[in-house]
């Protein structure tokens, strides 16, 4: 923290604002710039608070007579752009034009800087504002010269007037909405270009992508600034940034984020398969032990009666050491997808290792977890194992642990579970013990 609160200073010093979340958006601290910057936090803003109320604050001051559920769709766009952020942007607040930065730590917290930059000019817009008219015949040839120096930026540019009507459009842009030439840009609007898109294009705007693009233009001019994105005929996305100009008129610019948006989804898919990969047993697609965890301390969070089965099957050792691993490993998907059958829905079967088996059964009695028990012993009991015409017999000992939402943490009462099993063992093998600290 010491480091943070130095870091808040030293941006002090330099008139930039500065505010720090944690891994859950949460808000750690801020500097007097962020406050200067964003008056309506002061006297508001606490450490712990969710960054959704700051952005709720935020927007209230700046669309007072925006309905609420227009107000949660901006705060829900606002964090997730929060969360994968990664280059400055500019906008406007409060009359000053503000440069933010976000970048994230290795724990998932994110830092959010502001730079004010009203003191600086904008060069397009200069050179924009130097046309003696609101159409293109009228820009000056100094100020044609200067603006085809925008056909060589790796963005599109379109200036537009009053109306919003375009007046000058670089070839990127024209490139970006399927254009031919700048007659097809003038004097239409943007969302009338990009309903020309999708018609050159042989597609029919959906109701979906037509609230889309209408709530992204929406945004941007509600919202100078701050890029917002349209979806496109042919599966694309384009990213606009809306400026103020010299008088009414505006400058936006335009980049193809096709590849950007795919990319991230991929990214976001490969991920949740990660995830899945981690938190589940490849053999048996059961849970496993890093899997079944999470779910075991949320449910000692959760009022009323529940009960952990912790399963080891007898005799499965004289298989593998008989038969040799590969038949031992059919031998644990045969008996897992035996257990699966007495799972109740809403429950967890997990395997934690080897011959083992977690069940985590909620809203559970000591004595309907008993009877569950029971049954798992006699569905192993019953099911074949034949192998090359040898016939082994497999069994199971179960321990249950009974535990309510005061219960210890998980890994003891896994390790409770596992200690009632090894007295079913101990007493003779294809038996269920009750930990005893609950009988």
């Amino acid at each position: 923290m010491s480091n943070y609160t130095f870091t808040a200073s030293l941006l002090d010093s330099l008139t930039i604002g500065m505010c720090d979340f944690d891994e859950q958006d949460r808000t750690v601290l801020w500097n007097e710039h962020f406050l200067r910057f964003f008056p309506e936090h002061a006297d508001h803003i606490h450490s712990g608070e969710p960054y959704q109320e700051n952005l709720r604050r935020f927007y209230r001051v700046r669309l007072p007579a925006e309905p609420q559920a227009s107000i949660e769709r901006y705060v829900q766009d606002r964090i997730k752009r929060h969360r994968s952020q990664v280059g400055a942007y500019m906008f406007t607040h409060r009359g000053r034009q503000l440069r933010v930065a976000c970048v994230g730590q290795p724990n998932g917290a994110r830092v959010r800087v502001w730079q004010d930059l009203s003191a600086m000019e904008s060069v397009l817009l200069n050179l924009a504002g130097q046309q003696d008219s609101a159409l293109p015949q009228g820009v000056g040839p100094t100020g044609q010269q200067a603006l085809r120096m925008f056909d060589q930026l790796s963005d599109g540019i379109a200036v537009h007037d009053e109306q919003g009507r375009i007046i000058f459009a670089n070839d990127r842009f024209l490139a970006i909405y399927g254009l031919r030439t700048q007659e097809d840009a003038w004097g239409k609007t943007l969302e009338e270009i990009v309903r020309l898109q999708w018609a050159r294009a042989g597609e029919e705007v959906s109701q979906q992508h037509l609230f889309d693009m209408q709530a992204a233009l929406q945004d941007g001019i509600h919202f100078l600034g701050i890029p917002f994105e349209m979806p496109l005929a042919g599966q694309r996305w384009v990213r606009a940034t809306l400026s103020a100009g010299p008088g009414k008129q505006s400058c936006t610019s335009h980049a193809d984020v096709t590849q950007e948006k795919r990319a991230i989804s991929e990214m976001v898919q490969l991920n949740k398969k990660l995830l899945l990969e981690s938190h589940c047993d490849s053999l048996t697609g059961l849970l496993n032990r890093r899997g079944l965890l999470p779910l075991l301390q949320q449910v000692t969070d959760t009022p009323g009666k529940h009960a952990l089965l912790f399963i080891d099957l007898d005799g499965f050792k004289q298989v593998n050491d008989t038969a040799g691993h590969a038949q031992g490993d059919v031998v644990l998907c045969q008996m897992a997808a035996a257990l699966q059958g007495c799972v109740r829905s809403g429950d967890a079967l997990a395997r934690i290792g080897g011959d083992e088996f977690v069940l985590l059964l909620t809203c559970c009695t000591p004595q309907q977890a008993l009877a569950v028990a029971e049954k798992m012993v006699q569905v192993v009991r019953s099911t074949p194992v034949v192998i090359d015409g040898q016939v082994f017999e497999v069994g199971a000992s179960v321990g249950a642990r009974s535990f309510s939402d005061r219960a210890d943490g998980a890994n003891v009462l896994l390790n409770d579970a596992d200690a009632a099993c090894y007295e079913a063992k101990r007493q003779g093998r294809g038996r269920v013990s009750l930990f005893n600290a609950i009988a």
